[in-house]
């Protein structure tokens, strides 16, 4: 819903800023999928009704990925039925991809589409032996949706230079150039408009904490979206096909593994993602999962041919591989408890209840201030998008001082291994002593802090902050000229707690 913001002001003149009247922050990284989400504004609907766009696109984007699961598992298979059917079974119904890309509207949906059909280009150019300018094209494209497709693409590059030297003049010459041609004028673009070269997102996530807690919360973190994933899938189930690619010694199973793998560590390095309570894939690695679920089957595949070979096996056989797939099934949409309930309809996505609630403190909002008001936000994204106002995000996303100050590390560890794994991404870092100086701001719509909360609202309330009675929590400042004082009491509705 940040990037609903960015896109709203960008499509309505006033630029790919997330204040409309604000300065220029790159609080996004992803500028081709936000201008596509502008477009989507244009689009005679209410905002209350844009998000349903962005989820039929996502929907859209998810199908037409399957085309190329279908043709890559075609490929790498020789069209076997056993590896094609199954590859676009768990492809689209493994619950975290559906989550990202459908649920959240998130860039994950076309992440998958551009990515299952680069890797397909690329196994079809070492097929053919014939340089594809397409493909360098659509790597080019794939870093404008989101800078860090820089790293398959660059995989896939090494790959066609290595097992395609027929061509590895032109990839030199053309097809690099091509892509740090799409790199340099992103980055040449973004200094001008924002005068950075990074994304203050960077600077938020990577910059102020030490790197090695990070990383190992990126590795180890039980609530880590990468060791979670490996429970729950069973060591031995993500393990089988890397042993199957020692013993096959298959070009194209190293492909689908070197993509995936390299997300997977580049995952780590980054120290997770912070919604990894969603279970399962998280946001930074999600999209290469159809490449594991094709590596996985060509891998039992391979195995199932060499046994059915050795031994004969009557109709038994056939139910017992039924058996295993839907075991396999169970196990990979269980990174949770609730995933499969939700995955069937049974029970309701994880973000509703939040998402309603941050609705509800919106259209508060909107009764409680006048539209000069400014508002200090945690929760940014709905919140900013369905409210008027000024908005300050507490978190540093859209603020360039806080995402370079160093982040709040708590005092006092519990035990060696939450000090080592104690990292969340992207909410590490606040200054409510900067932002009350700074933007004096009317209303501050939640505080932030973990371990650090009853110092924040102290500190508010004695800089003349107030609880605000009939509003979900929100602290005015006492006596503002846009806070109004007859507002009247909005309901939460069906989640009171």
């Amino acid at each position: 819903m940040i990037q609903m913001k960015y896109a709203y002001n960008f499509i309505h003149g006033y630029g790919l800023v997330w204040n409309a009247a604000g300065p220029r922050v790159e609080g996004i990284t992803d500028p081709l999928w936000v201008i596509y989400l502008g477009l989507l504004h244009l689009i005679p609907l209410p905002p209350s009704k844009i998000s349903i766009l962005v989820q039929f696109s996502g929907a859209l984007f998810m199908a037409s990925s399957l085309y190329f699961v279908k043709k890559i598992a075609d490929l790498v298979s020789n069209s076997s039925l056993f590896v094609v059917f199954l590859s676009l079974i768990f492809t689209a119904f493994y619950f975290p991809l559906i989550n990202w890309s459908v649920i959240l509207g998130t860039e994950i949906s076309i992440m998958t589409l551009f990515l299952t059909a680069t890797v397909y280009l690329t196994l079809k150019t070492i097929k053919n032996k014939k340089f594809s300018l397409l493909l360098f094209f659509v790597f080019g494209v794939g870093t404008l949706i989101r800078m860090d497709f820089f790293l398959p693409a660059a995989i896939m590059t090494a790959y066609l230079i290595i097992f395609d030297s027929k061509n590895r003049k032109k990839y030199f010459a053309i097809g690099i150039p091509i892509i740090l041609l799409f790199v340099a004028t992103q980055e040449i673009l973004t200094y001008w408009y924002y005068h950075e070269l990074l994304p203050n997102t960077y600077y938020l996530r990577l910059a102020g904490y030490p790197i090695l807690p990070r990383i190992t919360r990126g590795l180890l973190h039980t609530k880590n979206a990468f060791l979670l994933t490996i429970l729950s899938l069973n060591l031995f189930i993500v393990l089988f096909p890397y042993i199957g690619l020692y013993f096959t010694k298959n070009k194209k199973l190293l492909l689908l593994l070197a993509v995936f793998t390299g997300e997977i560590f580049y995952n780590i390095y980054l120290g997770g993602d912070s919604w990894e309570h969603y279970g399962g894939a998280n946001h930074f690695y999600a999209f290469v999962m159809p490449l594991f679920f094709i590596s996985l089957f060509m891998t039992m595949n391979f195995m199932r041919q060499k046994i059915v070979r050795s031994i004969r096996f009557g109709i038994e056989h056939k139910i017992l591989e039924i058996i295993l797939m839907c075991f396999i099934f169970l196990i990979i949409n269980r990174s949770n408890e609730h995933e499969l309930p939700q995955l069937f309809l049974i029970k309701q996505f994880p973000t509703v209840k939040e998402n309603w609630v941050r609705v509800v403190e919106a259209l508060q909002l909107n009764e409680v201030t006048t539209p000069s008001a400014k508002i200090v936000v945690s929760g940014a994204g709905i919140i900013s998008y369905f409210a008027h106002g000024y908005f300050i995000d507490a978190l540093g996303k859209n603020d360039k001082v806080i995402a370079r100050e160093p982040a709040h590390i708590p005092k006092k560890f519990v035990s060696l291994f939450v000090e080592y794994t104690y990292f969340y991404s992207g909410h590490m870092k606040w200054d409510y002593p900067y932002i009350l100086k700074t933007y004096k701001p009317d209303i501050i719509t939640e505080l932030y802090g973990n371990f650090e909360w009853e110092d924040n609202r102290r500190f508010i309330v004695t800089h003349g902050y107030e609880l605000l009675p009939n509003t979900t929590a929100f602290y005015g400042l006492k006596g503002s000229k846009n806070i109004i004082s007859n507002y009247k009491k909005l309901p939460i509705g069906p989640y009171n707690d």
